[in-house]
């Protein structure tokens, strides 16, 4: 089922395929038949993160499918491959087995073979001077290396800060805030449409997340909002629309007070209405 190009993405839409074959059955349908929640059927379409071996085997078989070929799936995609070791005989290295890379093959040969062994030279004796002076020139290293450590930090500190020029408005897939990024809260909503708040602890920022799953995107709207917990209409507060989409996710609020709550909502269009995926989602 895999190929070199697989990803969380194409699991998480090859499980959709699946589902529209099982007659699309709703995600508290899906749920209730798996025995997991709905925010964890949601993840698992989503294709934000790669769901777990449990979640993976319980979700197939609920849709009538054999889940070992999708559990070797996803054993591929977390697991890197594994280098080829092949051992060499001990005249062709004098560090043991040879890993084999591009443009190698086995027993090749770059360099010609070693004569009889020669005597190896003993160390000259460990004198008392030669102690010192080994033990000032670590001396000397140490400092060097600490003031160099101390010099790149200040370094990353001013111009080469990743987070220096984080702040609201900015697009959270364009900054380094994605990296530490966590789903802070997640709710399925009506028509099967999952709300998220996300966190970036790095950042100090906020943003919101709405798919759905209904697969009524086209010609539709989705909206997203996010805002201080005590004051909805905050200009920090940051929103964003859009049509015919799935998912849509609003630009980074900052919040720098780590006590500070931020809340969400969303909404979205269907069949000629505009439906509020309420209430509040808050972290």
């Amino acid at each position: 089922m895999s190929d070199i190009r697989d990803s969380p993405a194409r699991f998480a839409s090859d499980l959709q395929s699946l589902r529209e074959e099982a007659g699309r059955p709703t995600i508290m349908r899906l749920a209730e038949t798996a025995g997991i929640s709905k925010s964890v059927v949601g993840d698992a379409l989503g294709g934000q993160r790669l769901p777990t071996a449990k979640t993976v085997e319980r979700l197939v078989t609920a849709l009538g499918a054999d889940p070992a070929p999708w559990l070797e799936r996803r054993s591929e995609l977390v697991s890197p491959p594994s280098v080829q070791v092949v051992p060499v005989a001990p005249e062709q290295t004098a560090g043991g087995p040879t890993l084999m890379g591009p443009g190698t093959t086995e027993g090749s040969a770059d360099a010609p073979s070693p004569g009889p062994e020669a005597p190896v030279p003993l160390p000259p004796p460990i004198t008392k001077r030669r102690l010192l002076t080994t033990a000032a020139a670590a001396a000397l290293m140490s400092a060097a290396v600490t003031s160099g450590i101390w010099f790149g930090v200040g370094q990353l500190q001013t111009a080469d800060d990743p987070y220096a020029g984080i702040s609201d408005g900015l697009d959270p897939m364009q900054t380094v805030c994605r990296d530490d990024a966590v789903v802070a809260a997640s709710e399925m909503r009506e028509r099967e449409t999952q709300v998220q708040l996300m966190y970036s602890t790095s950042c100090k920022a906020v943003w919101g997340r709405v798919t759905r799953y209904d697969g009524a995107a086209a010609g539709n709207e989705l909206t997203m909002s996010v805002y201080p917990a005590v004051d909805r209409d905050s200009e920090r507060g940051q929103s964003v629309s859009a049509y015919d989409v799935q998912s849509v996710y609003t630009t980074l609020g900052i919040s720098p007070q780590t006590s500070e709550r931020w809340c969400g909502l969303a909404t979205m269009t269907a069949d000629g209405q505009t439906i509020d995926l309420g209430p509040e989602l808050c972290i």
